[in-house]
């Protein structure tokens, strides 16, 4: 993500899943999960845009969970079904 907004830690990434994809060489699906994990993880924020693709930003690394969390929250997005409402999106970009 970080990479995506021109390598400032504070930019704003509003490239498409399908974007990501490509240039990260995995699938739509993978992209989508990663992303959930990230969330999760406190790693990014999420802006939801209607009809526009979502922006995200990287987080500071004190709002970040722990190792032993991300590993919990990796098993539990695995095990669940691929549903919004599985996870939080934070809609405040700021």
């Amino acid at each position: 993500m970080v990479r995506r907004t021109g390598g400032k830690p504070q930019g704003v990434c509003f490239s498409s899943i399908s974007t990501i994809s490509d240039i990260c060489k995995i699938s739509s699906r993978k992209t989508q999960q990663t992303i959930r994990v990230l969330i999760n993880a406190g790693f990014i924020k999420q802006n939801k845009r209607s009809g526009r693709t979502d922006e995200y930003r990287v987080r500071p690394a004190n709002e970040w969970v722990s190792r032993e969390e991300l590993v919990e929250i990796r098993r539990r997005l695995k095990d669940s079904p691929q549903k919004e409402a599985d996870y939080e999106i934070i809609n405040d970009v700021g």
